[in-house]
């Protein structure tokens, strides 16, 4: 009888301890971390708006120059030209900070797209900022990948194309051949 009682407790606990194993138990997320910074200064788009941007800030500071140029060369500046130049300078800075901010809105939200994307296709639950993140292991640097992505979206920056010079060299090379 008391075989019977221990082959029943043993039993008993192997099926107990078989229950306890066929739990279910939740996938750990997957995380992964982006250098933001390093998307903003390599992706191609970026990099394309940075130009636009710095191009922008060159004619307005030739602008700003041409104009206290034409007001402080005189023994004593007009109000009215001094009043017309720091108007049009406002309006310049205006307009410079106007195009920084649509770029960047662009910009932010492409880059949330891909993301967003990348994160699905990926099956991961987070993609946290890397400057964010304590530690972390360098494979869920999701950077390069990203980088990748953002560079084969087609992005309209809404920046108009630069104005072509024209030259003379084509006009010498046609008379040449008369």
């Amino acid at each position: 009888m008391r075989i019977k009682l221990m082959v029943v407790a043993v039993l008993m606990l192997a099926l107990a301890g078989l229950t306890g194993c066929q739990q279910e138990q939740k996938a750990s997320p997957k995380l992964a971390v982006v250098d933001a910074n390093e998307v903003y200064q390599n992706c191609d788009f970026c990099v394309e708006a940075g130009e636009y941007l710095k191009g922008l800030s060159m004619e307005f500071q030739q602008k700003v120059a041409t104009l206290q140029a034409q007001t402080t060369g005189k023994e004593k500046p007009d109000a009215a030209a001094m009043k017309a130049m720091r108007d049009e300078a406002m309006k310049l800075q205006q307009k410079m900070t106007g195009e920084q901010q649509r770029l960047v809105t662009i910009l932010d939200k492409e880059l949330k797209s891909a993301l967003d994307a990348y994160r699905a296709e990926k099956g991961l639950s987070v993609i946290m900022n890397r400057q964010q993140a304590v530690s972390f292991d360098e494979s869920s640097d999701v950077t390069k990948d990203i980088i990748a992505a953002m560079n084969a979206r087609k992005i309209d920056l809404g920046i108009p194309a630069p104005e072509k010079k024209e030259s003379a060299a084509p006009e010498k090379a046609a008379e040449e051949s008369k």
